[in-house]
């Protein structure tokens, strides 16, 4: 039940973080995926660190809502972590690939070679 709160969870926090951060954006499809991958080892590890969570609770007769908020949030900042990886690394393979331009700029003021960082993408 843990992994399917998480789950879920995950998806719903990779769109909302598609929502919010419209540089990372991958689409509906693209968000719900890396969501739900986050999501599940999100609450993979939240389940990890938290002993007992919603397996205690089903044990006293009942589910434990406290265990079920942990699920959710835990799974949803999972999903949207790693949904800002993901559009963090399809904007800069973007930006190398020479749609937009380049990710690292060679200078040649400066000194011999020194390299100067754009990181433009995270401007919008």
């Amino acid at each position: 039940m843990e992994l399917l709160i998480g789950l879920i969870s995950g998806a719903v926090g990779g769109n909302v973080a598609g929502g919010v951060l419209k540089n990372l954006n991958q689409g509906t499809l693209i968000n719900s995926i890396a969501g739900i991958v986050g999501g599940g080892l999100g609450s993979t590890v939240l389940n990890a660190l938290s002993a007992g969570g919603m397996a205690a609770g089903v044990d006293a007769g009942g589910l434990d809502i406290g265990a079920i908020i942990r699920q959710v949030v835990g799974g949803g900042i999972g999903g949207g972590a790693v949904l800002a990886i993901v559009g963090v690394l399809r904007n800069i393979l973007a930006m190398l690939d020479g749609s937009e331009s380049s990710f690292l700029n060679m200078d040649g003021r400066g000194g011999s070679g020194s390299v100067r960082f754009s990181l433009r993408f995270l401007r919008d």
